[in-house]
């Protein structure tokens, strides 16, 4: 009877692990900006969410929305799609008039003295897409479920912002 309570406990162990995680990102909508909030226990590295991850609301998204449009002056993307090696990034940089053809991922958690930060992915969109593909589910879909691993089918930029302090970080 105690080898088949051991059974069931590491069988539900390993289905907790596996699919108790298994969050996708909530829809976003703003005026200038449309993406995805990922909630904290999102699996990021190793199948586990982050130790000191946070799910954002969507006043802390407008927040950061805010600071990304007042402090950006020029968007770096980098298309893997024409990397020639593992290091090699085609950059391209743009004036922030771009982000308005962004689709973004958002990810939020703690510093060690309880700040807010907020990583945002932004993913650049043809104006094909923009028009037509964002209203469809299939497009859309991609886009909620893998944070940040979409890099080799879109042209994307990645930052991050502390909102106690109301900056960029990189």
């Amino acid at each position: 009877m105690n080898l088949r309570k051991i059974i069931i406990g590491i069988v539900l162990f390993f289905a907790a692990n596996v699919f108790g995680y298994s969050q996708e990102g909530i829809l976003v909508k703003g005026r200038n900006y449309i993406g995805f909030i990922f909630p904290k226990e999102y699996p990021l590295y190793g199948g586990r969410p982050m130790e000191n991850g946070y799910t954002l609301n969507e006043e802390e998204v407008e927040q950061a929305e805010r600071i990304l449009r007042a402090d950006f002056k020029e968007v770096y993307f980098v298309d893997q799609s024409k990397l020639k090696d593992e290091h090699d990034g085609h950059i391209k940089h743009y004036s922030k008039r771009v982000l308005r053809r962004c689709i973004r991922q958002y990810l939020g958690y703690k510093d060690m003295y309880g700040n807010i930060h907020v990583n945002i992915v932004l993913y650049k969109l043809s104006k094909h897409q923009m028009k037509h593909d964002i209203k469809t589910e299939s497009f859309m879909q991609q886009f909620k479920q893998k944070y940040y691993g979409l890099g080799t089918k879109f042209v994307y930029s990645h930052v991050s912002i502390d909102l106690a302090r109301g900056w960029l970080v990189n």
